[in-house]
């Protein structure tokens, strides 16, 4: 009697073809990623820590841009673009007006909750999904499942951080292929063309990775991400490749 199906085993079985490739995947909760934010502490003054260089710790230090900066890359955060001054005093005005990237950015130098939008209007249960601080806590829930997947997708690289992982999108001018020599191009030039640059293509993964082919020792492997937001939770996918170095 032959066996059914259910009850039969494979004789052997097919290998994946591309050993080389890997996927990782991961989820974020924004509420999560909201409540750090919301502890932030004012800063003294906000116009002195939003207008210090991007790429060095405002003078003080709160709960977020501690949280920011352990998350995105000093250049990630040079990416976002420099604001120089506070946001329009109505919080409606600001709840409607101010992006993810202005918001996260504010935080990151210092900035207290209360710099982004009124404390009425931002515990209003009707308004939380739409201010300011909830697109920075959705902005940076996707940037940490980013990263998170990508160091799934690279299991061949061992010890891999959060600040070994930059997301990017690619500029157009690299659209049809090949990245810089600096694999940074987001991150050069003035805030209006890297603004611009920034959303002219899909999101990347630059993955740090050590090779004796380069003068530094440094170079960054590009994997391709799947980002995905769905109320209060972040996902994403990656799909990294294992390069010989």
């Amino acid at each position: 009697m032959c066996p059914t199906a259910t009850a039969r085993t494979a004789s052997r079985v097919l290998p994946f073809g591309v050993p080389q490739l890997h996927v990782g995947t991961d989820i974020c909760h924004v509420a999560r990623v909201y409540a750090i934010l919301k502890k932030a502490r004012p800063a003294s003054p906000l116009s002195s820590s939003i207008s210090s260089p991007s790429s060095s710790p405002p003078p003080t230090q709160t709960t977020a841009s501690r949280f920011i900066r352990r998350v995105l890359t000093p250049s990630e955060v040079d990416a976002l673009g420099s604001p120089r001054t506070p946001p329009s005093p109505s919080p409606s005005q600001a709840s409607t007006t101010m992006s993810a990237h202005t918001a996260v950015a504010l935080l990151a130098r210092g900035a207290s909750v209360s710099d982004l939008v009124s404390e009425t209007a931002e515990t209003a249960e009707t308004s939380v999904e739409t201010s300011p601080l909830w697109r920075a806590a959705q902005y940076l829930a996707s940037r940490f499942a980013a990263k998170e997947a990508a160091i799934k997708a690279h299991p061949h690289l061992p010890g891999l951080t959060l600040q070994d992982v930059r997301i990017a999108r690619r500029p157009a001018s690299q659209q049809t292929g090949g990245i810089s020599r600096t694999g940074d191009a987001i991150a050069t030039g003035d805030d209006v063309v890297r603004r611009r640059n920034a959303n002219s293509g899909p999101p990347l993964a630059y993955v740090r990775v050590y090779s004796l082919e380069t003068d530094d020792g440094i170079v960054e492997q590009e994997a391709r991400i799947s980002i995905s937001h769905d109320g209060e939770y972040a996902t994403a996918v990656c799909l990294g490749v294992e390069h010989p170095l």
